[in-house]
């Protein structure tokens, strides 16, 4: 599996507190960093109430956050009310936040003057770029922005791989469920996992998933609200498995930050075994 990637709803957080959300989203990050999450999708999930749009892009806006080498955070968030509750988020700890580079991948930072930030031996390094670049790389042009680089060059964030980890990216789907699994189907070879309580006990597709080990990994959560099949724009056809790990739950439902990491070290074990 050289990518993992997770799909979550724009409403998995929507507890009324800023700083307890703000708190779970930067443990969910931990969990994504433990396990080597390559990209974290989050898509649009209609809800009359909340603002689901503003709930999914701030769910984004706190894992790029998280995954950003602390030397950049100051380049990629300039001090803005908005963000008074990160201090709430954990650091992540990964390779990429003690090392200019892991492998052939770095992390950068696109400021709103147009240039590029970014650490080399150990210091910050500083040059212009021609924004054009991108756009062409799959990146918006909203301003500071986090980028991946190879050899100092943007690259598309796409070829992020778990061989050579540096930490996730984390993208907002505002069309909504079914088209984060068309998007992710175009653009990887992509094994596709549904978590649901209606699903099948994983015991029963355990050697599916094993058998499909070489390719890219999505897996698929519901909220705490709604599971995937109630979700706008489900299809079953999208998924070649869909999953129920707790087979004798005797809770009601399960938080999608529960069952995160539940599914995550699930899948550590059988594809490690």
């Amino acid at each position: 599996m050289e990518r993992l990637i997770i799909g979550v709803p724009s409403t998995f957080t929507s507890v009324d507190s800023r700083k307890l959300r703000t708190h779970i989203i930067g443990r969910i990050a931990r969990f994504f960093g433990i396990f080597r999450v390559t990209h974290v999708f989050v898509y649009y999930d209609k809800d009359p109430k909340f603002d689901s749009h503003a709930l999914g892009k701030y769910i984004v806006k706190v894992l790029k956050y998280a995954v950003t080498p602390p030397p950049l955070k100051k380049f990629a968030f300039p001090y803005s009310e908005e963000y008074k509750d990160f201090g709430y988020i954990a650091p992540l700890q990964i390779r990429s936040h003690f090392k200019d580079r892991v492998g052939r991948f770095q992390w950068g930072v696109v400021t709103e003057e147009g240039r590029l930030v970014y650490l080399k031996r150990g210091k910050i390094s500083r040059k212009r770029i021609d924004l054009d670049r991108l756009r062409r790389e799959g990146y918006s042009l909203n301003l500071p922005q986090l980028v991946v680089l190879e050899n100092e060059k943007i690259v598309s964030p796409l070829r992020l791989n778990r061989r050579e980890y540096i930490g996730f990216w984390a993208r907002y789907f505002n069309r909504g469920l079914h088209s984060m699994i068309e998007f992710c189907k175009k653009n990887f070879d992509v094994f596709v996992i549904g978590t649901s309580r209606k699903g099948k006990y994983f015991r029963e597709v355990e050697e599916e998933i094993i058998e499909n080990s070489d390719k890219d990994f999505l897996i698929v959560f519901g909220s705490a609200h709604r599971g995937i099949s109630n979700m706008e724009g489900f299809r079953e056809e999208d998924y070649d498995v869909i999953l129920n790990l707790f087979k004798d739950q005797e809770t009601k439902t399960i938080r999608t930050e529960e069952a995160i990491p539940l599914v995550l070290e699930l899948l550590n074990v059988l594809l490690e075994s």
